[in-house]
C-alpha cells in the first residue's frame, strides 16, 4: 500500500515493479492501462526488466500474449510517451520516493 502511494526515482529499475509501482505518473501503470496489463507477458517485472540495451540501441521492449488490436494502438502510445524520457540506469542502485534519494 504505501509504495502505491509515493512515485519512485527509477535508478537500476531492479527494486521498481514496472505495473504495480507509481513511477510515472501519479498512479500504477496497471490503473492508467489496465487492458494492455492485462496481455503484458510480464505482469510482475521490474522497470529493468522491459528495458533492454545493446551497442546499437536501447528503448522499452513491451511484450503482449497476443496482437494488439487496432482499438488498443493508441494505448501503447500513451504508455510508451509516458516513459520514454525515463530509462533505467544500470550504474545507479539508488530508489527514491518522490524527490528524494533512500
Amino acid at each position: 500500500m504505501f509504495r502505491q502511494k509515493c512515485s519512485m526515482a527509477v535508478g537500476d529499475g531492479m527494486n521498481i515493479r514496472f505495473w504495480h509501482d507509481v513511477w510515472r505518473g501519479e498512479r500504477p501503470l496497471k490503473v492508467v492501462f489496465p487492458n494492455l496489463f492485462s496481455i503484458s507477458t510480464k505482469m510482475e517485472g521490474s522497470v529493468a526488466e522491459f528495458w533492454e540495451e545493446s551497442q546499437d540501441n536501447a528503448g522499452w521492449n513491451l511484450t503482449f500474449r497476443r496482437l494488439i488490436n487496432d482499438w488498443e494502438i493508441d494505448s501503447v502510445g500513451e504508455l510508451l510517451g509516458l516513459i520514454q524520457e525515463t530509462r533505467p540506469d544500470p550504474g545507479s542502485a539508488e530508489v527514491g520516493l518522490g524527490n528524494q534519494i533512500i
